[in-house]
């Protein structure tokens, strides 16, 4: 019965995605003992957003939950909601993934609950989407018993517990967090630079050095899109600015000297110091799968990447570099005391229209319990990595954030392209962040 459920699901979520057409599905849902009428029931319910089936035919709403998920990262997850179905005979996990895209799930997603849809159950919240969701009732805060269990699992590490929280109420349990970090390759320097002035001397010597190799200073993600945002923000915070005051979310505080500065440090690595590439192929075009390509190939000395990558670019059989790895703390200007790293990550909440909460809550449960995650009790022997999260920085975490970043990217990678200076980049974000800030 588990691997015809398994087959099932395969078969209902492909169908969904539109990777398989009505007649592929029908052939497949017969094959798997269904009767025809019993099949073309099922694909009739496969476009609707409250019905769900088994293979022995209509089951009651409670017994079955969907997790509407979006990660690259899937087999483990995979994994976890099999074992979850084989020790809940009684219930039923069905496993909805579809790969993070630029913002189509993201739209799909805020659609759905916009429209009280109860197909979702469980749903895996980016960390940028939590204030949004919590802030329109979409999401139900934590259970109690959820609650203590995440307060107790990340005591000491309150930036991921306000990352799930919105006005002092927890909404969401984390399963995947991430924290930017800044990677140095040990073959071209010994120690890892501590303040910005510091990484474009290193890089910059290393490339004098270099013989005519190819090989770029430093890389990180400069494209228009999210990830975009997240290297702003840490230079912003490294050198002493802000988008929105502290005690004031509604007060814009981006277009000032500290932020004209971190946003002309970001072009000058660029343009006059020259330690990232430039050009149709440059750093205005990566993401976070090109620095890293680019990096653990041996082509680059320093990057900014996330705390994730280290299985990839650690590992033999994909990287170059895998003995010279070591990573530190985001760097800083000279004025400030410390760098800041941008959180990221996932996690999942319970869609407030579902009709299986309890369930859902069960399985979200059995979910944290069983997740591979880099908990922090397993870095604080780190001291460097403790640092990390003890100095990181959130995004603006306000319910039109979407709205915002994209203000953000666009204006960024005007002054990374030259098509606007640092100034004329910061007075226009100002403007148009107030605009949206005012709706």
């Amino acid at each position: 019965m588990s691997k015809t459920m398994d087959a099932l699901n395969d078969a209902i979520m492909h169908m969904r995605a539109g990777r398989i057409k009505r007649r592929t599905f029908l052939e497949r849902v017969i094959a798997l003992g269904l009767s025809a009428g019993a099949a073309s029931s099922l694909l009739e319910a496969c476009g609707t957003i409250s019905t769900r089936c088994t293979p022995n035919g209509w089951v009651s709403q409670p017994n079955t939950i969907v997790w509407s998920s979006e990660h690259d990262d899937q087999e483990e997850f995979i994994n976890i909601v099999k074992n979850f179905n084989a020790q809940n005979t009684n219930a039923h996990v069905i496993y909805n993934n579809a790969p993070f895209k630029d913002n189509a799930q993201y739209k799909d997603t805020v659609s759905a609950l916009q429209a009280c849809a109860s197909e979702m159950d469980v749903i895996s919240i980016d960390v940028v989407w939590l204030t949004e969701f919590a802030h329109n009732q979409w999401i139900l805060p934590l259970t109690e018993a959820i609650k203590s269990s995440v307060l107790q699992n990340y005591k000491g590490f309150q930036s991921i517990v306000d990352s799930c929280s919105y006005k002092g109420q927890l909404y969401s349990a984390p399963i995947r967090f991430d924290l930017g970090m800044l990677y140095y390759n040990t073959g071209f320097v010994s120690s890892a630079p501590q303040t910005y002035d510091e990484l474009r001397e290193q890089a910059s010597q290393v490339l004098a050095n270099s013989q005519g190799k190819e090989l770029d200073g430093y890389v990180w993600q400069g494209a228009q899109y999210e990830g975009l945002v997240c290297n702003f923000i840490e230079v912003l915070a490294g050198f002493g600015g802000s988008f929105f005051a502290e005690d004031d979310p509604t007060k814009v505080t981006i277009n000032s000297s500290e932020a004209h500065d971190a946003l002309f440090e970001m072009v000058n690595w660029l343009w006059l110091a020259n330690i990232s590439p430039n050009g149709p192929n440059g750093i205005t075009t990566y993401q976070e799968n090109d620095a890293r390509v680019r990096w653990q190939n041996g082509f680059a000395v320093f990057m900014r990447n996330w705390f994730n990558v280290q299985q990839l670019v650690t590992d033999p059989g994909i990287s170059a570099v895998q003995g010279e790895v070591a990573y530190a703390a985001i760097p800083h200007s000279k004025s400030q005391p410390t760098g800041h790293s941008c959180i990221g990550g996932w996690q999942v909440g319970v869609n407030a229209s579902s009709t299986n909460q309890d369930l859902s809550w069960q399985f979200i449960d059995f979910l944290l319990k069983h997740t591979n995650d880099y908990r922090p009790t397993d870095v604080v022997g780190d001291a460097s990595l403790k640092s990390m999260y003890t100095n990181s920085v959130a995004r603006p975490q306000l319910p039109n954030y979407n709205l915002i970043s994209e203000n953000i990217q666009r204006h960024v990678f005007s002054a990374l392209t030259k098509r606007e200076t640092p100034s004329e980049a910061l007075a226009k974000m100002e403007e148009e962040l107030k605009q949206i800030i005012s709706r």
